[in-house]
């Protein structure tokens, strides 16, 4: 982003929700998963809440329907947000079930507006008696934990890293352009303001005031003109 653009409008203004059209956004989420095989989800960086997600998380869906499993996966995604925001720098875990997470900060104008938490894959085909045993620690339904855990993407290391790459590139190039947008519309904003403000000035002023152009022709004048004239507006307009 340039440097110059209008001080007045700042982005610590805007909230990353602010720049994007949730259902569209939703939409892309969705898109990528459909075509990676790969959770996305974007959280705030402080409290790290959920501001949208891939439709598609089986295994962390079954994961809340146990307190004690919810509540370890919320805790090991909130300290990999939390450290992401912090870092300024994209953090990947494996998390206590096995699977690998990647948290990217998103930053606009040097400011981490949100973060990009990345993952439910594995790096190895999955140890699916592990997966049944964890079923039965939280006392989940052993039968559709297993076949969520069978349906998990795997992917090398390296591919999975350039998987997160282009994601987290593509939603901060559509977070800049969401806060590009935001500002075109508060200048719109406040140009209407200044307008309107200079022409009650310009309307209500006690003196007879005329605009006149380079070629002479008269371009507007006020009420008191007219008042002063006693010829209508519209007769002198383009005289």
């Amino acid at each position: 982003m340039s440097d110059s653009h209008d001080s007045r409008i700042d982005s610590s203004l805007f909230r990353f929700d602010e720049l994007f059209d949730d259902h569209e956004l939703t939409r892309l989420m969705d898109s990528f998963f459909a075509a990676t095989g790969v959770f996305a989800g974007i959280f705030t960086p402080q409290t790290a809440e959920m501001l949208n997600s891939s439709s598609q998380a089986p295994l962390c869906s079954i994961h809340r329907l146990s307190r004690t499993a919810g509540s370890l996966c919320n805790r090991e995604v909130q300290s990999l947000v939390r450290t992401a925001s912090v870092s300024r720098e994209c953090l990947t875990r494996t998390c206590p079930y096995g699977l690998v997470h990647t948290a990217c900060p998103l930053v606009v104008e040097d400011r981490v507006i949100a973060v990009l938490l990345v993952g439910q894959v594995l790096f190895a085909e999955p140890d699916l008696e592990q997966f049944r045993q964890q079923a039965v620690r939280f006392e989940l339904e052993e039968n559709d934990y297993v076949e969520a855990a069978s349906g998990l993407k795997v992917l090398p290391e390296h591919q999975f890293q350039s998987v997160v790459g282009f994601i987290t590139q593509c939603i901060t190039l559509l977070a800049n352009d969401g806060l590009r947008h935001e500002r075109h519309l508060k200048l719109e904003k406040q140009l209407s303001a200044e307008r309107a403000r200079l022409k009650a000035i310009f309307q209500g002023s006690g003196d007879g005031i005329r605009i006149i152009g380079t070629d002479f022709t008269i371009l507007d004048q006020n009420e008191q003109m007219e008042r002063l004239l006693g010829v209508p507006k519209e007769q002198n307009v383009g005289q």
